[in-house]
């Protein structure tokens, strides 16, 4: 097994999107034991294999909603954090998986950045000793002397694993690791070698969508870096916009996006149509896909959903009849706002700069963190994540939807990295 970087909290602190642990410590006490692919149809969450977290946002309306996940602790009582640390090294991990209580799966080795990152693995990682079962390092980019920037592993409901990474996607056998199928998709105007398809999101139908980021031509920059610090980071191309049959891995359409989207990409179904939301620079924009096609839907603008001095939003999350995000995707002067657009009618519009009073000179929606949706009796509620870098300035605050009102102090936090990465660990009341 090659050498890996010392991984401490390998349960799941590999989650990008940490704040969904922030929500809850996850725990799978009914899940079978089952770790082949068993053709898993039906669940409540499909195109996902129906297990604790089969998507990195749960599902493809990117809702943070773990229906089989439960906190272990107390609200009411102090609790006590047991950390484990695995023997075993992974580089710089991105999201974990899961198919059953018995098969967790890590993807990493993306943040072209960090130390001892050198191009995109998967290994299967026992969750009671927390060794590793394979490891399989699909690409090494210090060869390829390609952009090592992070995609997503998913677990679609035929049991299988699929890897996004750079301008390619793969489909391995949980069992062993072998890679069963892969595609190279279309990098548009771009050099394959500075192309990233960032994400992935499915269907009902199982249909696979994906859209591709770019690193400015000419610029060596690694991982999340490459939009900061490359001299004209905007100098790209538009992006593209597959859809993908997971069965063939045949690109089943493509299109360009009007410019380069940012945020990962959202599926979700309303009305009884497909659709695919994309949060451009300054607007978000929103495709049909019907009958293998995907097509811009010119019906639905929303307009500029930015203010002065904000940068654009990261990824959407869906919210029953409403779209949401924060802006700020980059540092920006302008204290980011937490917008919903209404799916029906997109002049419906709801607007709120949660950290406004905090005063901070820069700020910054930290990388696919967003919102977390969280239900309360009838009422619906978002969490939103945000400071500025290195996550020192982190805040939390939960905001009641309809009024889009900042929630009490009391439930307002301040939370540095080091906080977030040990709720990755399980949670139990303090004797």
């Amino acid at each position: 097994m090659p050498k890996h970087t010392r991984l401490t909290r390998i349960v799941t602190a590999a989650i990008a999107t940490a704040t969904a642990v922030v929500c809850v410590a996850l725990s799978a006490p009914n899940l079978s034991l089952r770790t082949t692919p068993a053709g898993a149809q039906g669940g409540s969450n499909p195109p996902w294999f129906p297990s604790l977290m089969a998507f990195e946002h749960y599902d493809s309306g990117r809702t943070k909603l773990f229906e089989r996940a439960h906190f272990t602790g107390s609200f009411t009582r102090d609790n006590a954090v047991e950390v484990r640390v695995s023997d075993d090294e992974y580089p710089t991990p991105y999201n974990v998986v899961y198919l059953s209580g018995a098969s967790l799966f890590v993807f990493g080795g993306a943040f072209g950045d960090r130390e001892n990152a050198t191009g995109s693995f998967v290994a299967r990682v026992d969750p009671q000793t927390l060794q590793t079962v394979w490891f399989n390092q699909l690409i090494n980019t210090v060869e390829t002397h390609e952009w090592n920037y992070p995609g997503v592993l998913s677990a679609l409901h035929d049991g299988f694993l699929y890897l996004i990474y750079g301008y390619r996607l793969a489909k391995l056998d949980p069992k062993d690791g072998k890679v069963l199928g892969q595609v190279k998709l279309p990098t548009g105007r771009a050099a394959p070698r500075d192309t990233s398809y960032n994400g992935l999101s499915g269907l009902r139908d199982g249909t696979l969508v994906a859209k591709s980021v770019y690193r400015e031509r000419g610029c060596e920059q690694q991982g999340f870096s490459a939009f900061l610090c490359c001299p004209h980071p905007q100098l790209v191309p538009n992006s593209v916009v597959v859809a993908i049959d997971p069965r063939t891995l045949e690109v089943i359409d493509q299109t360009v996006a009007p410019e380069l989207i940012g945020g990962r990409i959202t599926a979700t179904e309303f009305e009884n149509h497909s659709y695919v939301y994309l949060t451009g620079q300054k607007t978000v924009f929103r495709y049909i896909y019907e009958d293998r096609r995907l097509t811009l839907d010119r019906s639905w603008n929303p307009g500029t959903v930015i203010l002065s001095g904000q940068s654009g939003p990261s990824a959407a999350a869906v919210m029953n009849d409403w779209v949401v995000f924060a802006t700020n995707s980059v540092p920006a002067s302008t204290s980011l706002s937490v917008v919903a657009i209404n799916q029906a009618d997109a002049s419906r519009q709801f607007s709120s700069q949660p950290f406004a009073a905090g005063g901070s000179p820069q700020s910054w929606c930290v990388s696919a963190v967003l919102l977390i949706l969280c239900a309360t009796g009838s009422s619906s509620w978002m969490v939103s994540l945000a400071g500025s870098p290195p996550w020192k300035c982190a805040m939390m605050a939960c905001i009641r939807f309809g009024q889009l009102r900042r929630s009490p102090p009391s439930s307002s936090h301040s939370l540095d990295q080091r906080s977030v990465a040990s709720l990755s660990a399980r949670i139990t009341p303090a004797n």
